[in-house]
């Protein structure tokens, strides 16, 4: 199949049929922008019902320190670093909200890091994600419901879940509407829905657009490493917000952060690099990461 040299003619957030516009071609793919609402997305040729061929095994070894060298994974060996920190932060927060613990599903649970925490923590968990090989390492790890596939497919009753978690799983999707959708259906009314991503306007995403458009486009080095064919949508606070009103969502807490230095793939340098734009981003308030807390309308 050829790659596609054109954006395609509707937006999966506003359906705007405009031509979008080209802000990167990266080798094998190409980064658009939608000239209404300015969701920003992928275009490769790449199709749908192959995507989650993209995360076998292999995904997860080349990510090893991430999935396998942490506290939970590895008791008493393990680091306990700051994305594990995060997770609790939220598992409280969201209790709080709630009016205390109940029924949680991990949407993209990858090996069942959030979900093992969250029941350590008296949450009843199920988990689900189209990767064969880390729902049956979350089940061979810890213990819990992880499912096979999308979340349509997962076999979820209507109105189960006190709170649904996304954990860097929504930039992965085609149609981010439809998975908030999915959501929305599982979720009790006034349930609560956690979307976790990276921030397409964060300091690094801008730094990276100037390094391409100032060489013309011959610096790519920035742009490989913040856009690849995994990330099919790359949202902002303002773009997060309109698909989630679009699902049936109130926004209720929106908090920003920058990248926990165990998510930041690359050399050592490269890694503090990062750590260390980390104070800027915090100055600029245009911090890497967008935790947005929403509310079943």
């Amino acid at each position: 199949m050829s790659m596609q040299t054109q954006a395609p003619s509707r937006c999966s957030l506003c359906h705007a049929d405009g031509r979008a516009k080209k802000l990167y071609r990266v080798e094998g793919f190409e980064i658009m922008r939608c000239p209404r609402c300015g969701l920003v997305f992928i275009v490769d040729d790449q199709a749908p019902d192959q995507l989650a061929d993209l995360y076998s095994g292999d995904y997860y070894e080349t990510r090893h320190t991430y999935y396998f060298e942490n506290a939970v994974a590895n008791p008493g060996a393990g680091v306990d670093n700051a994305n594990l920190d995060e997770f609790r932060d939220a598992l409280r927060m969201l209790g709080e909200l709630n009016g205390g613990r109940g029924r949680l599903l991990d949407v993209g649970c990858a090996i069942g890091i959030f979900l093992a925490i969250a029941q350590n923590a008296g949450w009843q968990v199920a988990g689900v994600d189209v990767s064969e090989y880390a729902v049956r390492r979350a089940r061979e790890m810890f213990s819990v419901d992880a499912r096979h596939g999308a979340l349509d497919q997962a076999g979820f009753p209507d109105g189960h879940f006190d709170v649904v978690t996304m954990w860097d799983v929504i930039e992965h999707v085609e149609d981010p509407v439809a998975l908030l959708r999915d959501a929305a259906r599982v979720l009790k009314p006034g349930g609560l829905l956690l979307v976790n991503t990276p921030n397409e306007a964060a300091l690094l995403k801008v730094l990276a657009r100037c390094c391409y458009a100032g060489s013309f486009g011959s610096v790519r080095y920035p742009v490989r490493k913040l856009y690849h064919r995994y990330h099919r949508v790359y949202l902002t606070a303002r773009t997060l917000n309109m698909a989630l009103e679009r699902a049936g969502f109130e926004p209720a807490r929106t908090i920003r952060t920058t990248i926990p230095v165990v998510k930041a793939r690359g050399s050592r340098i490269e890694k503090a690099v990062v750590h260390l734009l980390s104070y800027l981003e915090r100055i600029l308030k245009r911090e890497y990461q967008l935790t947005v807390i929403a509310r079943k309308a």
